[in-house]
């Protein structure tokens, strides 16, 4: 009898301490689940890219702080829009996983090894701008073949035409856009290659309008993504954003969110 109880006390302690620990695993995963659930998911962008994204007193704003605001209302998450500097600086983080979304990007390879796009939500035309009596024929990629370029640090336009500009053209890449501006009207560059909205906005703003002129063809029509850190506990959330996304494309709320922005960005940038 005294073997039989010291046998049935050992299992009892066991079975007990196996209860017991799984408790802790399942506690520890519930209290984690519940963490995550209730961060604020961190969303960045380019800094200077007006009317898509742009730093503004501090805030970040713009037609795709429009989208995830509209996005993640309809999901039910809730969202920060915050600073981290360049835009070099918004994909250097969202690699190590220390922002959560990116709020528009052009989709090319590199950047799909460290990011998730949703579906597209809105296209955005890229071009050349000239000095205004320098203006060339532009009809083709291979007719920038021998021209000298400039363009923004950090800036894709797409894989095919990445990998064009690295195989058979000369692109200087600068930070500011009054170096780009200034290399136009010194005849230091042939062409400043930017996106179409930004690119007029920021001409504008630097008094060149006139005098800093967009050739007729554009070079392509890129489209923005939102984009997810592979890193990111929120990367589950995707096929909600993509639904969400269908449907507002589906209206007329971007070229609406566009019009206002571009507004919104002359009337407080203007000197």
């Amino acid at each position: 009898m005294g073997k039989n109880y010291l046998k049935n006390r050992l299992k009892g302690l066991i079975l007990y301490r196996a209860v017991y620990i799984f408790g802790c695993i399942v506690g520890c995963y519930c209290n984690f689940t519940f963490a995550a659930d209730n961060d604020v998911v961190k969303v960045s962008a380019h800094p200077s890219y007006p009317p898509i994204m742009w730093l503004q007193d501090d805030k970040m704003v713009g037609v795709a702080f429009k989208v995830v605001d509209y996005v993640f209302k309809k999901i039910g998450v809730a969202h920060d829009a915050i600073h981290v500097g360049p835009w070099k600086r918004v994909h250097k983080n969202a690699m190590n996983g220390n922002i959560d979304i990116i709020a528009a990007a052009y989709l090319n390879d590199e950047r799909q090894s460290y990011l998730l796009y949703s579906e597209w939500f809105m296209e955005d035309p890229v071009a050349l701008f000239v000095w205004h009596d320098k203006q060339f024929k532009y009809d083709k990629w291979s007719d920038l073949i021998g021209k000298h370029g400039t363009t923004h640090l950090g800036e894709s336009y797409g894989e095919k035409f990445d990998q064009y500009i690295k195989e058979n053209l000369t692109v200087d890449r600068e930070y500011k856009y009054i170096n780009h501006f200034r290399k136009l009207e010194h005849g230091r560059v042939d062409y400043f290659l930017y996106g179409l909205y930004p690119g007029l906005i920021e001409i504008h703003k630097h008094g060149y309008h006139g005098k800093i002129v967009k050739l007729k063809k554009n070079v392509v029509n890129e489209k923005f993504y939102i984009t997810i850190s592979k890193k990111s506990p929120y990367v589950s959330l995707l096929p909600q954003i993509n639904q969400e996304i269908i449907k507002v494309r589906n209206t007329r709320l971007v070229k609406q969110w566009v019009d206002e922005a571009m507004d919104y960005y002359k009337q407080h940038n203007t000197p």
